[in-house]
């Protein structure tokens, strides 16, 4: 193959000194040139990932596999990318959707400048305090190389984006923050806890992004409606607690050394939903997305995919509402008859999880029940096959992976798209007490992660709902999974072996779904 009577190899040669843009351009031509673009993924893409300042600092399957090089490293710049960008979108200016209603508006339409101020010896500033509090919103603030400590709390009242110079560990920063502003982002620092306050980040509204941060000896408390979206941070000996939160996403992260649970979620997701509530969600549902190919045919994806965040659901009929699923305030199940007293599906109490709007209509999780209410049937009492008809061979009985569960039960499909709240994935748990600690209605995803030589790995209590799928939980001195005070969730396909106590551990009204 030759381009512009040229061998491929030296181009190839030549384009591994372009930069990202150049890239683009490049690819944009032809078929011909995408595809020699395309094909620099080893080289070149790899190059620009590891030294991109605004792509994650560590390798893409870090932290469980960080050997193990990614399928496409240009997808894995592409992703990084993409998720860097979402704390900016709060401004419409930063925004990719034309709001001015111009016909030549996303032409002509100027771009806001993204200024830029040095902390540290020989920067415009001396102090982080004196920095925040004279750049203009939507500033990025280099640190130099050094430790910085501040003797009271640090309030951040406008949009900001603070970033380390250097390697990772050269920028400490002996602060606690307080977010009172819509968005924040902070990347390649060294956070540690005050002499003052254990607390080292604290936040109840809008969004904050930590990418490529070390966090020791201290807490990360973030409350609702506020969002948060962690990647590639290491927590040593130190804890993440949401309370309410409606999402929250935790990637690629490593939990170590923590004398209580790494990772505390409780409380009912909130319905109050902040600006980053749809940007998180759609990056959550592209990552998704990318994870199932391969994993769930094309009918059980949508169910999979649907985390809840869609605002819109389609109408339901009004001769549907009879027999609705309705739900305790727990969360269980129950029954209920229509109006000539049979038995029919599932149905929900008025409470936490059916609320009327203003306007008197459903909300958009009634729809889903009223979608998938009549399809939950119960078997009745002494309804059990007996006699001749209960013997059943061992290939009839063979247990049945999540996807074929999906792909036939309804419930269970049901109960997947429940689980919504904080998604935590590709995360490593290791050599503490405690790993995710689920209560008071809370709404946890566990997907590929790994738990090892730890005490307890996961504890689901008081209503709380869970999905574990595909984790590996090993070496723990007490049970994998621990379930108590009615909670559930859906335990599928994951891989537990060599705790001290039982694999999965279920008492006091607790009722899981659990498949092999």
């Amino acid at each position: 193959m030759e381009v512009g009577r040229l061998p491929l190899e030296l181009w190839r040669l030549i384009l591994s000194y372009l930069q990202l843009p150049e890239l683009g351009r490049c690819s944009s031509v032809s078929r011909t040139w995408r595809e020699l673009v395309v094909s620099l993924d080893k080289t070149r893409w790899r190059q620009l990932y590891l030294g991109s300042p605004h792509a994650c600092r560590r390798p893409p399957n870090w932290p469980l596999r960080p050997e193990l090089e990614p399928p496409s490293w240009r997808e894995s710049l592409r992703r990084a990318l993409l998720a860097n960008r979402v704390w900016r979108r709060h401004d419409s200016r930063w925004s990719t959707v034309d709001v001015t209603g111009c016909l030549y508006g996303p032409f002509f339409r100027k771009r806001p400048e993204c200024r830029s101020a040095w902390v540290g010896p020989g920067g415009d500033y001396e102090s982080l305090r004196v920095a925040l509090a004279s750049v203009p919103p939507y500033s990025r603030v280099f640190l130099l190389p050094g430790v910085y400590e501040e003797q009271s709390e640090v309030v951040l009242r406008a949009p900001v984006e603070i970033v380390g110079q250097g390697s990772l560990g050269q920028v400490a920063l002996l602060v606690s923050f307080e977010q009172q502003c819509p968005t924040v982002r902070l990347c390649n620092l060294v956070l540690m806890q005050a002499w003052f306050t254990p607390i080292i980040y604290k936040t109840s509204v809008g969004h904050v992004q930590m990418d490529t941060c070390n966090l020791e000896n201290g807490q990360v408390q973030v409350s609702a409606p506020a969002t948060c979206h962690l990647r590639f941070c290491s927590f040593s000996q130190a804890g993440l607690h949401l309370h309410a939160v409606a999402l929250a996403a935790v990637e690629n992260c490593e939990f170590s050394g923590s004398e209580g649970a790494s990772l505390t979620v409780e409380g009912f997701p909130s319905t109050d939903h902040n600006w980053a509530y749809e940007h998180l969600a759609a990056s959550l549902r592209a990552d998704l997305l990318a994870q199932s190919c391969g994993l769930l045919e094309a009918d059980t994806a949508l169910d999979w995919l649907n985390l809840g965040f869609d605002k819109k659901s389609e109408s339901v009929q009004s001769d549907k509402t009879a027999g609705v699923p309705r739900y305790d305030h727990n969360g269980t199940i129950r029954k209920c008859m229509n109006h000539d007293g049979d038995t029919l599906t599932p149905a929900v109490s008025e409470g936490a999880f059916l609320k009327k709007n203003s306007s008197g209509r459903d909300t958009e999780q009634d729809e889903d029940y009223k979608e998938f209410g009549h399809l939950i049937t119960s078997l009745p009492v002494g309804s059990l096959m007996t006699g001749a008809g209960a013997s059943l061979s061992m290939e009839e009985v063979r247990p049945r992976s999540l996807e074929e569960e999906l792909r036939t039960e309804k419930e269970a499909r049901l109960l997947v798209r429940l689980i919504l709240g904080c998604v935590v994935q590709r995360c490593l748990f290791r050599d503490g007490r405690g790993g995710v600690l689920s209560s008071a209605h809370a709404h946890v995803r566990l997907q590929h992660n790994t738990f090892r030589h730890l005490h307890q790995a996961i504890r689901c209590l008081q209503d709380a709902k869970v999905l574990v799928f595909r984790n590996e939980i090993h070496h723990c001195r007490a049970s994998g999974v621990f379930l108590r005070l009615s909670a559930g969730g859906v335990i599928a396909e994951n891989d537990i072996h060599s705790n001290g106590e039982a694999a999965i551990d279920i008492r006091k009204a607790a009722n899981p779904l659990v498949l092999v």
